[in-house]
């Protein structure tokens, strides 16, 4: 009898084995399925998908911040430090941003370095290997919130939670085939610094609890080499004060055996935990970062609207990037609301985090583990035991809070609120599961109805939470496109093989500016990570005026002195007469120009020579002006900055001005388009440049291409 309950528990042990591997593998093959480009290019021609594809046959990447990383990369690989020169006091330094001056690659290494591993373990094509990091490494996020959903509902949970969190249709998009970014890492750390913590929590034995808790504490060393502390260190914090408040909740309420005192409270192991990891990760932070960290650290609590409303004495771009607008938590329609991905709008919260299903899942799953502190409501729901519930409600609990907060600053937190969405849906499903099958063992029940209620039931609950929120990312993924096209990228070719200086400067709108560096060589006057102040007024002046010679003048001055002229007037006056005193004296010779700077601004004569010779450059650089299509389309903002009134005040423009030019607006060589040029713009710089296309004193056309995505003109800028 013995050795047949024996055969019986191995069978089971094995079979339960065999499950658990089973729902592992298919949620780590769901993270990386769903970020696959099969779907991609769905219904495109085959010249199209062709143009979306560089020369090494790979597709180019569907985010400009990506070719940072691809550049930092290469540089480590060759150099063995982020930037591509270094200077004489150690500083790495990258000479290809915000030129002329270039900008120090104090960057979290932590993506690069791990991508140069990879890549000298498996050898291969780097560019593949970049190419599809980021969709593999996302696969690990799936199966550490598969294995704190198991712990919260058993398999269901682990399954709902694994697909959820790793296949949340806004952490999917941005670390989809073709996104090498840091997404991925930031939200891989964030459930690694749940999993830990509440593993150490729950450890009853001091080895697992030092275990776990070194985990946490080499985590958060590994967070803050891969994302910015000033970030990073926010979502430690916040994970380390809902553990404090679970220690503090079990040491009340999980001992009803032993004497309240302070002596019995203090004496809990666990209270102990959460301060020690705190203790611990300043040391590791202190030894690996450096003691700036903890400025760093101090900075993530004073969020700011300024990166949403673009106030000040001089702008912040931030505010023209739609990933840093508010989310709105429910979509346009009321009908879409359950929906994984609405096409054509800005994700919402619900949306982002996979329906209104799951984040009413969420909340009740939170509920559950709330409940699970009563006695009573504990033993009639069947819920989890009480230490548990208060574990994770306080730490799951301080997530949801903090996430939903987040959004209010930006789009692109909701991949860190589909953490706590995902994990606390699997526990309401977990306990689904177990008060159906505790349901169908205390009732006489036939066959058919156990099984519809022991097996159908949470089935259809999965199939309920999951089957909007996978849907929805594979559309959002699907309607992904690259970021360049062969227009760019020849383009950028033009620029290398024909410049004739080594450091020749491209100037262009910022968006773009990562790509160029990364496929001319050359230095741009600004990128993703160098947007605002001064340099936003002076790019947008010359894209805007009407005056060739005033837009000829700033670029050149941009491209050999960058923005110092204006930095030693604004010293001297205020923001707006210096640069009112920039844009009348760079159409001034000499002697006018100095004689102005000292009326105007208060410079002696040799502060005014000093300023004028950095206006007009005596060697002037060579520059290449790259004007898109593209662009065209986002006049709203480059009227926005170019009019800059420097009260701190200004508004944002409407939706309206962020695109004059209506989708499907004729180009050339047609009436309809001639009478929109002649009705409605014409004469900025850049118009005149793109649409006119004729050769100027100040401007010589250089370069054209077309293919039917993308529309660039290079000129040449007239030294």
């Amino acid at each position: 009898m013995k050795k047949m309950t024996s055969r019986k528990d191995g069978k089971t042990r094995v079979l339960s084995a065999a499950l658990q591997i089973l729902c592992i593998v298919a949620v780590m093959a769901a993270a990386v399925l769903v970020r696959s480009p099969s779907s991609a290019f769905r219904g495109d021609a085959a010249d199209v998908r062709e143009a979306y594809t560089d020369e090494t046959g790979i597709p180019y990447l569907t985010d400009m911040d990506s070719y940072y990383h691809v550049r930092l990369v290469r540089n480590y690989l060759e150099n063995g430090t982020l930037g591509d020169t270094t200077l004489e006091d150690g500083t790495s330094w990258d000479s290809l941003r915000y030129a002329p001056e270039g900008r120090a690659t104090d960057y979290p290494p932590g993506l690069i370095w791990l991508t140069a591993t990879a890549w000298r373990i498996f050898g291969g094509s780097l560019e593949a290997l970049e190419y599809r990091l980021a969709a593999i490494l996302s696969a690990v996020s799936a199966l550490a919130a598969y294995l704190i959903g198991r712990r919260l509902g058993g398999a269901a949970g682990g399954v709902t939670a694994g697909l959820l969190v790793g296949c949340a249709p806004t952490y999917a998009l941005r670390t989809c085939f073709g996104r090498f970014d840091t997404d991925v890492l930031a939200v891989l750390m964030e459930v690694l610094l749940i999993l830990f913590l509440t593993e150490a929590l729950r450890s009853r034995t001091g080895w697992k609890r030092g275990a776990h808790a070194a985990g946490f504490v080499l985590t958060t060393i590994g967070y803050a080499l891969c994302w910015m502390p000033s970030y990073s260190m926010l979502f430690v914090g916040l994970t380390l004060a809902g553990g404090m408040a679970a220690a503090i909740v079990l040491a009340l309420v999980d001992v009803p055996e032993r004497p309240r005192t302070a002596g019995a409270f203090f004496r809990r192991p666990g209270i102990w935990v959460v301060p020690g990891c705190g203790a611990l990760t300043a040391c590791g932070l202190l030894i690996t970062c450096g003691p700036e960290v903890f400025g760093q650290i101090l900075s993530s609590l004073g969020f700011s609207t300024t990166s949403r409303s673009g106030e000040g004495v001089l702008p912040n771009l931030f505010a023209s990037i739609s990933e840093l607008s508010r989310a709105s938590f429910f979509p346009q329609k009321a009908g879409q609301a359950f929906l994984g991905y609405v096409a054509g709008e800005s994700t919402s919260t619900v949306n982002g985090v996979g329906g209104l299903a799951a984040l009413l899942a969420a909340m009740a799953g939170l509920a559950c583990l709330v409940m699970a502190w009563f006695p009573q409501l504990r033993e009639r729901l069947r819920l989890s035991p009480a230490g548990d519930g208060a574990l994770y409600a306080c730490v799951l609990g301080a997530w949801m809070a903090a996430g939903l907060f987040l959004t209010m600053y930006g789009v692109r937190f909701l991949e860190h609120l589909s953490i706590p969405v995902g994990l606390l849906a699997g526990a309401f499903v977990g306990q689904a599961v177990r008060w159906t099958e505790a349901k169908a063992a205390n009732q006489k029940w036939g066959a058919i109805k156990s099984f519809f209620c022991r097996k159908l039931i949470p089935v259809l609950l999965c199939a309920a939470l999951l089957i909007p929120a996978l849907t929805g990312t594979v559309r959002s993924v699907a309607d992904s496109r690259p970021s360049a096209t062969d227009a760019s990228a020849n383009a950028m070719r033009f620029v290398r093989e024909s410049s004739q200086e080594e450091k020749a400067v491209v100037a262009s709108w910022w968006d773009m500016g990562y790509f160029y560096e990364n496929a001319s060589g050359h230095p741009c006057l600004w990128d993703g990570g160098s947007q605002g102040g001064a340099r936003a007024i002076l790019v947008s002046k010359a894209l805007i005026t009407d005056d060739l010679e005033l837009s000829r003048r700033i670029l050149l001055m941009l491209a050999a002195s960058g923005d110092d002229a204006v930095t030693m007037l604004r010293a001297h006056t205020d923001a707006k007469t210096a640069f009112e005193a920039v844009w009348e004296a760079l159409l001034l010779e000499r002697e006018a120009a100095i004689a102005l700077l000292q009326a105007d601004c208060g410079l002696s004569e040799a502060e005014a020579e000093e300023a004028e010779a950095l206006l007009h450059p005596a060697q002037p650089r060579e520059t290449w002006l790259v004007i898109t299509y593209t662009m065209t389309q986002q006049m709203g903002w480059f009227e926005y900055y170019a009019n800059w009134d420097f009260t701190g005040t200004q508004s944002l423009p409407s939706s309206t001005l962020y695109s004059y030019t209506p989708e499907g607006t004729p180009l050339f060589n047609t009436e309809g388009g001639q009478a929109y040029l002649d009705s409605v713009r014409g004469k900025e710089a850049m118009w005149q440049l793109f649409f006119a296309a004729v050769n100027t004193p100040c401007f010589t056309p250089a370069y054209e291409w077309h293919d039917g995505l993308e529309h660039v003109r290079i000129w040449r800028v007239e030294p």
